[in-house]
């Protein structure tokens, strides 16, 4: 009978701290990340390396486990060194400004996965062709806003 109420006690002590674990934001290498509440997927939100082109993992390794990139907000191009980026086919949404005010960034590939582009993602930056996928439903105001040379092939 102990052991019963032990195993109760342990069970309930996961589900009080797994869903605090997973929103602390992290550090995997050029990268920040906080682990989606899905437990599989991640939400990048920033790049520390020195820009140049960038491309961005379709899986990052937490503890031997792959987790799947799914959302890029926050920071991208610190310093405005990124030149180009391209995002894999996992990743199904771009916001929160992330490409916003990259001056050095002309090139962006994004592959099918892709479904929105919001909030502000490359906005004032030096785009000069981007490439929409199929597979886009959404794109909000301002997220290519001050792009003044872009020309959008959808």
């Amino acid at each position: 009978m102990k052991n019963k109420k032990l195993l109760v006690n342990i069970f309930a002590i996961s589900l009080v701290f797994v869903p605090f674990l997973s929103h602390a934001s992290s550090t995997w290498g050029d990268y920040t990340y906080t682990i989606n509440s899905d437990g599989v997927s991640v939400t990048l939100d920033g790049y520390n390396g020195s820009g140049g082109d960038l491309v961005i993992p379709e899986t990052i390794d937490i503890s031997s486990v792959d987790y799947s990139v799914t959302i890029i907000n926050g920071s991208m191009s610190p310093s405005n060194n990124v030149t180009s980026v391209v995002i894999p086919s996992s990743v199904e949404s771009i916001g929160g400004g992330a490409f916003s005010g990259a001056t050095n960034l002309t090139s962006v590939t994004l592959n099918e996965g892709l479904i929105t582009i919001t909030d502000a993602a490359f906005s004032s930056s030096s785009i000069t062709s981007i490439t929409i996928p199929d597979s886009v439903t959404t794109i909000t105001n301002g997220a290519f806003s001050g792009t003044s040379s872009i020309l959008l092939l959808i």
